[in-house]
């Protein structure tokens, strides 16, 4: 996506800024539970500050802004942590993957299945 897209796009806008959000939360929590860890993240400290901002002064920031911080920041967040679980987590054999994927059963919540058989579409 191209910049003068972007702009027009409202909906990709508030997805960016959720995001953002989710990765501000989730980084400032590492930071809480494991600063020796969080220390190894480079771009921590700007991400959760944008985040910050993006939060408590949503219509202050300029799109420009974001679209600026997209491609400054997320490539370089997500080699930090692809390099991060390279190193905590060894990569899985072939055939490892299938009993490794997906939540425990133990963590799944009991939800009752339901017929959705007489629901009327939007």
């Amino acid at each position: 996506m191209e910049f003068a897209e972007y702009v027009e796009d409202v909906r990709t806008q508030k997805a960016v800024a959720f995001n953002y959000a989710i990765i501000g939360d989730a980084l400032n929590r590492l930071k809480q539970t494991s600063p020796d860890l969080a220390t190894r993240i480079p771009q921590l400290r700007q991400i959760v500050g944008f985040r910050n901002l993006l939060v408590h002064d949503y219509s202050g920031v300029s799109q420009n802004r974001v679209w600026r911080y997209s491609g400054e920041y997320l490539q370089q967040l997500q080699n930090s942590i692809r390099a991060l679980l390279a190193e905590l987590d060894p990569p899985l054999e072939v055939g490892e993957a299938a009993t490794k994927t997906g939540p425990s059963p133990a963590l799944e919540p009991d939800v009752p299945e339901t017929d959705t058989s007489s629901c009327e579409p939007f």
